[in-house]
């Protein structure tokens, strides 16, 4: 299996955070890569991080405002992320996103194993983590 967690520190309440994960309709404004949303399940949506990679995921919890859990359904990879939402003093909000993967093929595994997957997958959660200022205008600007 395949972990990767990252943790972020944003300028933004953590209702706001909340909302704009839940809302996959919003995704296309400030998520890394375009998202092709499923319009028969709105807790569904498909990304494209490579020409011939297509990754589905569907929201299989996010109830309260501290937890979403999502399901890696279709692509080289399933299991699952979870963000956690942790408020800080001062309207911040402490925000993870953690993937436990597990490939559908040995090259898959190999791939997976690099530190590039690795270090790549991190960068782009770190980007989309930051990115959620963007659909929330005028929320303030990310910390490092």
């Amino acid at each position: 299996m395949i972990n990767i967690k990252v943790t972020e520190v944003l300028d933004i309440p953590k209702h706001e955070v909340w909302e704009a994960i839940r809302d996959f309709r919003s995704y296309d404004k400030w998520w890394k890569i375009p998202v092709d949303i499923s319009h028969s399940n709105p807790g569904y949506l498909e990304f494209r991080p490579l020409p011939f990679v297509t990754i589905g995921i569907e929201v299989i919890a996010g109830k309260t405002e501290s937890e979403i859990r999502f399901h890696y359904v279709k692509g080289p990879f399933r299991g699952y992320g979870v963000w956690k939402f942790r408020e800080l003093e001062g309207r911040k909000t402490q925000v993870s996103y953690e993937i436990f993967l597990s490939p559908i093929h040995w090259v898959y595994q190999c791939i997976g194993n690099t530190r590039f997957f690795v270090k790549k997958h991190t960068k782009d959660i770190r980007v989309i983590i930051h990115r959620i200022k963007k659909h929330l205008p005028g929320k303030g600007a990310a910390l490092a």
